[in-house]
């Protein structure tokens, strides 16, 4: 079913009449400047707001317009996401179940790996203090050859790493840092930043009074139109 099709006589009348008014509209002010819109006496002022009026009715019928065509649509698009989110929370939370068993597990080995070549590195670097002072006392007891012979073998001890944990396939892990504050009195001021909800709430109420170091208070005018 097309657009158009869904929608009644009446609601395709008032649709075309808004979009003609809204085009019409920017051909007018096609290419305008604000100059064009300045005001020299009371009469102009007047000229200008009910010209205002008229492009805030014209802008109010087209967005109505636009809202009575789009709802139907988003409501429809709203659903699908609704059961799509739903199912996919789901599935979620079965695999972030799953990641956190693999993590645990890798992690075990890695930790487990760590430990293990921790102590290999320990007891090459034991046996190789202990050929180097062996070799210090055949040194001192003029045994050269054996000095050297020692010397030899302690250069090449090597220490006996574990091997590392298999992977699994399909599935890669990458390692990201976090922070939390322990307390935000020591932190630099280059890293905090200006809180500016409750800046506006002290403008707001005080208005020109406001006196906060480092805040400029200014008001700002701003205009509301009714359409005619």
């Amino acid at each position: 079913m097309t657009e158009s099709n869904c929608l009644s006589e009446d609601q395709r009348s008032a649709r075309d009449v808004a979009m003609v008014q809204a085009m019409l509209l920017t051909l007018t002010y096609d290419n305008y400047t604000a100059a064009e819109f300045a005001c020299a006496s009371d009469g102009d002022m007047e000229l200008r707001t009910q010209e205002l009026r008229k492009l805030k009715r014209i802008a109010d019928d087209l967005e109505a317009d636009r809202v009575a065509q789009v709802t139907p649509h988003n409501n429809v698009v709203k659903q699908l996401n609704s059961d799509f989110k739903h199912l996919a929370t789901k599935l979620t939370a079965v695999m972030d179940a799953l990641k956190t068993g693999i993590g645990n597990y890798q992690r075990a080995q890695a930790e487990a790996k760590a430990k293990a070549d921790r102590l290999a590195r320990e007891a090459a670097e034991a046996a190789t203090r202990k050929l180097l002072k062996q070799a210090d006392a055949a040194l001192a007891s003029g045994k050269e050859e054996r000095a050297e012979a020692l010397l030899t073998r302690a250069s090449a001890v090597t220490a006996e790493l574990a091997p590392p944990p298999p992977k699994a396939a399909g599935v890669s892990t990458r390692t990201l840092w976090h922070y939390e504050v322990t307390n935000s009195s020591l932190v630099p001021r280059e890293y905090l930043m200006v809180d500016e909800t409750k800046l506006n709430a002290v403008v707001r109420a005080m208005k020109e009074l406001t006196n906060i170091p480092g805040v400029r208070a200014f008001p700002k005018t701003s205009m509301s139109v009714r359409g005619e």
